[in-house]
């Protein structure tokens, strides 16, 4: 978006130069506030390159901009989050609200598809993260509640039981964008699943664990956390919206 009076055209030196230095800038706008995530790490995520202003000549020698920085080869933080980001599913996709179905199958697809999840969850900077959000209409959820913790795969996840006793806290979700929501969740929940090799498991969750745990498995169930959403949250957070646009 952006004024189109006295726009240079698309040919002119000027332009191609608006649209260099507008990239990183609009890089920087898409990646969500969330949860801070460790350092860089291997990865296979495809990376996002982002042109510098003063490539394809749009200095053209004019000095408009400062001399171009040597190249490390190595992503910023911020560029692998954004590549992440590429493979998840944004608030609008049917694919997230439509019920998953069980894993059956626990040869190597399961294995390597937690594998891939995990990865792309790292790089987001998330703590949790369900099939549905890449794509894949099966029951499995990744997480890591904490920075230093191991990251669990779930297939076929069921909560059991769970405690009477609910705390309202804020939420985000890596396929809301920036949306954030006062969500009520149980304290506590007991949870029966299988692992990627197809063993049973059990987790006996509470806290912050209890509600990422939660927050996955309504994914699984085509529910947001805009549907969990206190009233009052759900009208502030969607009236900001609607002042920004």
């Amino acid at each position: 978006p952006g004024h189109r009076a006295g726009r240079p055209s698309a040919t002119h030196p000027d332009a191609r130069a608006s649209r260099g230095a507008g990239c990183g800038r609009d890089l920087r706008r898409r990646a969500r506030c969330g949860v801070a995530r460790r350092g860089p790490g291997s990865t296979g995520i495809g990376y996002l390159s982002v042109p510098h202003p003063t490539d394809r000549g749009a200095s053209r020698g004019r000095g408009r901009y400062p001399p171009r920085p040597m190249s490390t080869g190595v992503p910023t933080e911020e560029q692998r989050r954004a590549a992440a980001m590429q493979h998840i599913r944004q608030l609008g996709d049917p694919v997230l609200r439509t019920p998953s179905l069980d894993v059956d199958e626990f040869e190597d697809t399961p294995a390597d598809e937690v594998e891939r999840m995990a990865e792309i969850m790292r790089e987001a900077r998330g703590v949790g993260l369900a099939a549905p959000q890449l794509g894949s209409l099966r029951r499995l959820i990744v997480i890591r509640p904490t920075e230093d913790g191991p990251t669990r795969a779930l297939c076929n996840p069921t909560i059991t039981s769970r405690s009477d006793e609910e705390e309202i806290d804020e939420e985000g979700c890596l396929s809301l964008g920036d949306l954030r929501f006062d969500v009520p969740r149980s304290t506590a929940v007991h949870v029966e699943a299988v692992d990627e090799a197809g063993q049973p498991i059990e987790l006996d969750a509470e806290g912050f664990e209890a509600r990422v745990v939660q927050h996955e498995i309504d994914h699984l169930n085509g529910i947001l956390i805009i549907d969990r959403a206190t009233p009052e949250s759900r009208r502030a957070t969607m009236k900001a919206l609607r002042g920004s646009r």
